[in-house]
């Protein structure tokens, strides 16, 4: 594994890389961890950092979202994505850490053509025990990789 710092911006971003495929004499690195720090009143604080998950064809499966306390980082929220066999997403998760526990929060379900176009994005807000309904778009005509029609529409509860 191979780790590397780097400071941008007058922020202190971690980033560590780590090889996620080979492919006959080339790494793919893909990011594993970013960090934000602020300096305040002469010292250096974390402010939030994010870890990232990836499968075994390294595509990205989840990021988990920390915030800074002054001397721990506590989880914040995470996300997760179901892939399909083509590398889409077709379900992405958020939670949120709530009382020491992952408590879901908003799903979105994506839908696709026979030609990898994106047809539909279900939208769900966790109610306390169930995912219920809040909103759909819908997309046609496409023309290579843009759409002609976008549609939104919202739920009532019914």
């Amino acid at each position: 594994m191979n780790y590397m710092g780097k400071i941008l911006s007058g922020l202190v971003f971690c980033l560590m890389l780590l090889p996620a495929s080979v492919h006959a004499q080339s790494t793919v690195y893909r990011m594993s961890a970013l960090r934000h720090d602020d300096y305040v009143n002469g010292n250096w604080q974390g402010k939030d950092s994010a870890e990232f998950t990836y499968n075994a064809q390294a595509q990205l499966t989840g990021r988990r979202q920390l915030k800074g306390n002054n001397t721990t980082w506590d989880p914040f929220y995470r996300y997760s994505w179901t892939l399909n066999a083509y590398g889409q997403i077709t379900e992405q998760v958020r939670e949120n850490w709530v009382s020491g526990a992952w408590v879901n929060n908003t799903r979105y379900q994506y839908v696709y053509d026979l030609t990898g176009n994106t047809t539909q994005v279900l939208y769900d807000v966790w109610n306390g025990s169930a995912w219920s309904p809040t909103g759909k778009v819908s997309y046609s005509g496409y023309v290579g990789p843009l759409y002609l029609t976008k549609i939104l529409y919202g739920w009532d509860g019914s």
